[in-house]
């Protein structure tokens, strides 16, 4: 499920909150109609979508700071912040275009996951990178030294965080090992 942009505040939908505003905005449809919801691209997956956008903004004009502390802003924990992390951070790389994720399994491992059915969930809870593009330090240095930009790696084991607090605009990863600070700009601490 990608994120809603509503007044230029992108909304990130996840587990309970995407649950909860599906019920609200598809209440009048009927369940055959909600299977078709299923197959992106279909014109009921398009219609689902106009319709939870419509629900999110009337929303967001009925009381604007209530959308914001209920809709924009997360704070999610355990399970739900393990299992959340993948989709958040897919949606962070489609928000700002800077990085993108990658599948760190091996060829085997990719065939036994096909077999099993596993391929389209293979991230969540498991360990993937994320890719964050970085530029060179002064513009010049990309004709002397024919520096293009370079990518850092970051290795995210999900079944090692534990909270996710911001929006999708600015958020923080807690993990056992590091914090992750994502914004326009990328910080790493360590614990």
């Amino acid at each position: 499920m990608g994120y809603y942009v509503i007044n230029k505040q992108p909304v990130f939908l996840f587990g309970y909150r995407l649950h909860q505003i599906q019920e609200e905005a598809l209440k009048d449809k009927s369940s055959l109609w909600k299977m078709g919801t299923l197959t992106a691209g279909t014109k009921e997956a398009k219609e689902a979508e106009e319709l939870i956008y419509k629900t999110l903004k009337a929303k967001h004009d009925k009381d604007p700071e209530r959308f914001y502390s209920e809709w924009v802003r997360f704070d999610i924990v355990g399970k739900e912040a393990s299992q959340s992390a993948w989709t958040l951070l897919y949606d962070y790389c489609c928000y700002y275009g800077y990085a993108y994720l990658s599948d760190l399994r091996d060829f085997v491992e990719e065939l036994i996951d096909d077999y099993e059915g596993d391929t389209y969930s293979y991230p969540m809870g498991q360990v993937f990178a994320l890719n964050h593009f970085v530029r060179p330090a002064r513009w010049w240095w990309k004709y002397i030294y024919k520096m293009t930009g370079r990518t850092v790696e970051i290795i995210i084991v999900t079944e090692d965080i534990y909270r996710l607090v911001g929006n999708l605009a600015e958020f923080i990863i807690f993990s056992k090992d590091f914090r992750l600070k994502c914004s326009q700009n990328l910080k790493i601490v360590p614990k």
